[in-house]
């Protein structure tokens, strides 16, 4: 009977030592799967982080290009502000005759549009004496006020004494080839509706 006790736990135990085998190759392939399906994502991972940092050098350059053209936009329109004011001149110089590089200079303009009580101002690269109404109308009037009819009062100094106390007065402009009164270089204009 010993005998047969032994055989029994004989065969339970390598019963037991077959189920942990069976149960430690399973862990193993499943292991080994776990680890390949790691190695396929670590691969892809790679794919996707080298992807990513193209996109990103792209953005970067498209940035950079941006960047680039709004400068030269910047100084472009720098450049058609001032040569703006000199062909603008060319074409509506009242007298015909060709601008004259030496007798340059520049005039400041602050205008009131209709309504506003803001001054706004540009500066024109024309001496003072030699800038009418028509060589500024297109830089002062935005599209909407192009549609309107309106009247221009030009800033004159006084120069009759029974006006002491206001040494200044808003004059209606007629003309518009007049050359317009200007106080020390500065000519101040105000838009009215009529």
């Amino acid at each position: 009977m010993d005998q047969c006790n032994r055989s029994k736990t004989f065969i339970d135990t390598n019963s037991e030592n077959n189920t942990r085998d069976v149960r430690i190759a399973d862990c193993r392939g499943h292991i080994k799967q776990l680890e390949a399906e790691n190695a396929a994502l670590q691969s892809e991972n790679v794919e996707l982080r080298e992807w990513l940092c193209n996109l990103q050098e792209k953005c970067d350059k498209q940035e950079q290009t941006i960047s680039d053209l709004t400068a030269v936009i910047s100084k472009l329109q720098i450049l058609v502000d001032s040569k703006h004011d000199t062909l603008y001149f060319l074409f509506f110089n009242n007298n015909g005759s060709h601008y004259d590089q030496d007798a340059g200079g520049e005039t400041r303009i602050v205008h009131f549009v209709p309504g506003g009580d803001t001054p706004f101002g540009i500066h024109l690269a024309l001496a003072p004496e030699r800038v009418t109404l028509n060589s500024i109308k297109t830089r002062i009037l935005g599209q909407e006020l192009r549609l309107k009819n309106l009247d221009y009062f030009v800033k004159r100094r006084s120069e009759n004494e029974i006006w002491s106390e206001t040494p200044f007065y808003y004059e209606k402009l007629e003309s518009s080839n007049d050359v317009l009164p200007n106080i020390d270089g500065t000519i101040v204009i105000k838009l009215l509706e009529n």
